[in-house]
């Protein structure tokens, strides 16, 4: 059997941070201003697959799971409340990552979560052993399942456990047989326990005109080259405005304008980031996304990233 393997990285800053997913198919967005900071913690023992991550900021985590796993995430003490898949999540659900699911979650600052990742052949091979039905016959075509509190507490505790031994002492994993099986064995029964418990009702859903409101707005923005106001935007889609304010509140807890610009921040970001410092005009880039005022400009772009445009274009 291969061993254990840990890997930990502290990011201050969130260039360093997307840098770390370039390999996966993810899109990250830094929704709010202020430092940020992030500690990513991958752990592998056996068949089962450990991810923590920290943030500081509001972020939008937007792509798809890792391929060839089955991925739950567990929230944490530090995780309530966030949005997965237009749904409001607790403290007793458990976010289900098919094959084709797409990621779609919303956290709020200073945000903790941890995922566990499994093939759907060993998950159920584990299963069966603990004489459990196959995962889908658990979960059915569910997306997020509200399970008991104490089978959560449970699961929580476990993985929390798990990852702050890690976290202060890596080779733990290699030496501690107990452990070890603790990650192999015990999780993924703690997780079926979990999920076996979940024939509540769904948590509540935001009201279905909202999420549609802001479905078609977020995929309009995505899909314009167009410089683009609230005003433009409502027009655009025919979303009424004060139902598009109720549903970017909802779900980010800012104003659609405020998401536009950061959203066209972001944009900023990865353009200067993907330029040639020698003939780039950081005012044309700014321009080009409707920001015509380049003091103010220099100062969101700064209190967001915590740096100038200029310094990001000459990290190329």
């Amino acid at each position: 059997m291969n061993p254990p393997i840990v890997s930990q990285h502290h990011f201050s800053c969130f260039e360093a941070f997307t840098d770390a997913l370039a390999g996966y198919d993810v899109d990250i967005k830094q929704i709010d201003c202020g430092p940020f900071t992030s500690f990513m913690q991958q752990i592998q023992c056996g068949a089962v697959f450990i991810n923590r991550f920290t943030v500081t900021r509001r972020i939008e985590v937007n792509g798809n799971p890792p391929p060839g796993l089955r991925t739950f995430g567990v929230p944490t003490v530090n995780c309530q409340p966030f949005i997965w898949r237009g749904q409001h999540s607790d403290a007793n659900t458990i976010q289900i990552y098919k094959p084709s699911t797409e990621l779609a979650m919303i956290t709020n600052p200073e945000f903790e979560a941890i995922d566990v990742s499994i093939s759907e052949e060993d998950l159920n091979a584990l299963f069966s052993q603990s004489g459990f039905p196959d995962l889908d016959d658990i979960i059915g075509a569910r997306e997020m399942a509200t399970c008991d509190p104490v089978l959560m507490y449970r699961l929580r505790e476990a993985l929390q456990h798990i990852c702050q031994v890690v976290e202060s002492e890596p080779e733990a994993l290699n030496q501690n047989t107990g452990l070890q099986n603790l990650v192999r064995y015990e999780i993924p029964e703690l997780l079926a326990q979990a999920l076996m418990s979940s024939d509540a009702p769904l948590s509540k859903e935001a009201p279905r005109k909202r999420n549609h409101a802001l479905k078609t707005a977020i995929e309009h923005l995505r899909a314009t080259d167009e410089i683009i106001s609230v005003n433009r935007l409502c027009w655009q889609t025919g979303i009424n405005e004060r139902t598009l304010q109720r549903a970017f509140l909802d779900a980010y807890g800012v104003t659609p304008k405020s998401y536009i610009q950061a959203f066209l921040l972001n944009n900023a970001y990865k353009a200067l980031l993907k330029s040639n410092p020698g003939s780039t005009s950081i005012t044309e880039v700014a321009n080009n996304l409707g920001f015509w005022h380049m003091s103010q400009f220099a100062a969101d772009y700064r209190r967001r990233f915590a740096e100038l445009p200029s310094e990001t274009l000459r990290k190329n």
